[in-house]
């Protein structure tokens, strides 16, 4: 076998090595099963094992490597038991990688990891440690059945058997797997082997892919540490999309839900880091990400880990309503999650359950906040005229006010949301509207440094025609509600000096200020939050958030914007504490691989290859919009439906916006391979 696996010791690496004494014995049975390795046989395998006598001492070196990159993650050192009639032998030491990605590895663990791959892939009996779980950590070399499960400790008080598609019949005794969990429910696959697990025969790991051609090798080459390694190199397409697998499903799924939006048939067991799978096998670089939602990857292993804690248990089978029975801890929840990153200025939240319901309840908070001020302040009470009218939906209990927004703006769908949404018609054909204002949104010219007269002359036309609606329109604004990026109408920006125009404008007229970062938020931009670009004197009133943080509400620092009585600014859950423990593992995510200045940094570099592709292909880029912006970058294409059509058949998933615009919302582990292959892709759409 040493022989089979040349090629992979030739270009073998292992990152940091450290090396320790161990000296545990083992059995004839389990020294031979070392000795033998494994060897991987199909893309579903993870791991080639392979030995080699030592050049000096004459012991064995027992390798243990990735199959597709050769990387070694572990190496024992062998000594077979001398003298007649003993048999097996003793584990002298150990090497192993002190470092892989961004975890460092220390020696109680790396030998723990080896014992687990020794029991899991090679059925070997290794008694040398207890049995544990990994419900405290985060294991160091992400073991996964088939994409990205990590070992977790089970709720279940017995074992569990499983049977498998291939026969295999595993016990596990104390710890299983999510995977399983899930798998058992439908379509199972082969599952993860839990510590002290018993196997038949040595079953694959994990899927994996092969480099389809030399420059997937070359990028994989590039030495760029990888924040997901065991995701897909490129993106794989076997069939048209949707395939026949996915067409009976989506035929079953017609039968019982509008299936009339579909974007494709996914398959989250098969999805991993950046890469969406469908049913049929094909495996698609994600680059819309469940509309700009996803923010650290399908399956990431943290994630998992953090949804199977007790705390998360409790708060899903628990689920409080918040206003009238909060959890005990739900104080340290916001403070250690959502309040964390809270924008500048803002220390508290009101958790909702999306983006829609994040607005609609600033808005309310707005309206409430400027009648206490017309009233006299939070202690004046209401009036009877005020009680009785307000049954009546008749002004002053129901005010004559409003909220103003932007030509080509989203807020979302609810009535009040909706009535500030000025994207598209569909959204708002044969709905109700309020009697709301809308104020141009600059229209800008590219590239911005060729027009820069012309665009500075068009943001302050918006900004007197905003001031003029804010002091003359019949129903007065109690707020101005904004985008920071004009997502969903069409990827429309304006510079700073627009935004610190606007928030001038709205402190001059005390009215209040709302920055709706539902898409925006969340480190796209390359900042946390996007207005963070702007540079504002003071910051915004009310920001709201949701999509990748997973969870939603609004954000304020002014105690005038709680209500002046209990029960008025009030529902049933008032947001997700199983949402808000997301969004938490989330952020120290986004902490730990510093993904905010990562995509800062990726999106410059992914601007400048589009900047070069619309250099060759000026019919096909239009209007690229973006530039230090992170990844939120956008273009118009006048044949927009057909590029993302044939995109998709190139293995990319990409949205549009507005009429005719490209969006780019990839996740925030998305990296500079990532971004070579969508350029890639890209050019070879434009060349069809």
């Amino acid at each position: 076998m040493a022989q089979r696996y040349q090629a992979w010791k030739d270009r073998s690496t292992m990152t940091e090595p450290g090396t320790a004494s161990w000296d545990v014995s083992i059995s004839e049975a389990d020294f031979a099963k070392l000795i033998a390795g494994f060897e991987s046989q199909s893309m579903d395998d993870k791991w080639n094992v392979w030995s080699e006598e030592e050049s000096h001492g004459g012991d064995m070196l027992v390798h243990f490597a990735r199959s597709w990159t050769g990387q070694k993650v572990w190496i024992l050192h062998l000594e077979a038991n001398e003298g007649e009639g003993n048999t097996g032998g003793k584990i002298k030491g150990i090497t192993w990688a002190q470092k892989l990605g961004e975890i460092h590895i220390s020696e109680e663990q790396g030998k723990r990891d080896a014992t687990i791959m020794s029991r899991a892939l090679l059925g070997c009996e290794v008694e040398a440690l207890p049995d544990y779980c990994y419900a405290s950590r985060l294991p160091a070399f992400e073991l996964r059945a088939p994409r990205s499960i990590i070992t977790l400790c089970a709720i279940f008080p017995r074992p569990i058997t499983t049977t498998t598609t291939t026969t295999t019949t595993t016990t596990i005794p104390v710890t299983t797997t999510m995977a399983s969990l899930i798998r058992n429910a439908g379509r199972l696959r082969a599952p993860f082997l839990g510590a002290n697990a018993r196997v038949a025969h040595k079953a694959p790991i994990a899927p994996q892919r092969r480099y389809a051609s030399a420059a997937a090798a070359a990028v994989a080459d590039s030495g760029e540490h990888s924040f997901f390694p065991d995701e897909p190199r490129q993106p794989i397409v076997k069939t048209e999309i949707p395939g026949p697998e996915s067409k009976k499903a989506i035929e079953r799924l017609s039968k019982v839900f509008d299936t009339r939006s579909l974007n494709m048939m996914a398959d989250y067991s098969q999805s991993y880091g950046n890469y969406i799978a469908d049913l049929d096998g094909n495996v698609l670089l994600d680059v819309y990400a469940q509309i700009a939602s996803i923010p650290v990857g399908y399956n990431n292993p943290s994630l998992l880990l953090a949804a199977t804690s007790p705390e998360m248990a409790s708060a899903i089978i628990n689920r409080p309503a918040l206003g009238n029975f909060p959890q005990h801890d739900w104080a340290d929840i916001l403070e250690s999650g959502i309040l964390s990153v809270a924008p500048k200025g803002l220390n508290q939240v009101f958790t909702a359950q999306a983006g829609s319901d994040a607005n609609e309840l600033a808005y309310k908070a707005a309206f409430m906040w400027r009648r206490q001020q017309q009233r006299g302040g939070a202690s004046a009470d209401f009036s009877q005229e005020d009680i009785d009218s307000s049954m009546n939906n008749k002004a002053p209990g129901a005010p004559d006010m409003s909220i103003l927004s932007f030509k080509t703006g989203f807020h979302g769908r609810l009535f009040g949301s909706l009535s500030t949404t000025r994207s598209k018609p569909i959204h708002k054909l044969d709905i109700p509207a309020f009697d709301w204002p809308q104020a141009p949104f600059p229209v800008l010219k590219y590239p911005l440094h060729e027009h820069e007269a012309e665009n500075a002359a068009e943001e302050q036309r918006c900004l007197d025609a905003t001031e003029h609606i804010i002091t003359t329109f019949h129903n007065p604004p109690a707020a101005v509600v904004i985008e920071p990026i004009q997502s969903e109408g069409g990827d429309n920006h304006a510079t700073p000096n627009f935004f610190r125009g606007l928030r001038e404008i709205t402190k001059k007229h005390n009215v209040l200020l709302i920055v709706d970062e539902v898409q925006t938020g969340v480190g796209a931009t390359g900042k946390f939050w996007a207005h963070e670009h702007w540079g504002l004197s003071t910051p915004p009133d009310m920001v709201t958030f949701s999509k990748k943080a997973q969870t939603a509400g609004y954000y304020f620092g002014n105690n005038d914007l709680r209500p002046n009585k209990p029960y008025r600014q009030f529902n049933t859950w008032m947001g997700d504490p199983a949402r808000a423990i997301l969004f938490r593992s989330i952020i120290q995510e986004i902490k730990r691989m510093d993904l905010v200045n990562s995509t800062a940094a990726v999106g410059d570099y992914l601007f400048d290859g589009l900047q070069r592709l619309s250099e060759r292909f000026p019919q096909e880029i239009q209007n690229l919009r973006g530039k230090g912006q992170g990844t939120f970058i956008a273009f118009d294409n006048v044949r927009r439906d057909e590029v993302l059509k044939k995109a998709k058949g190139e293995g990319v998933n990409i949205g549009g916006s507005g009429e005719r615009a490209v969006r780019l919302r990839p996740m925030l582990i998305f990296q500079k391979q990532h971004a070579d292959l969508l350029l890639e892709r890209l050019e070879r759409v434009f060349l069809s």
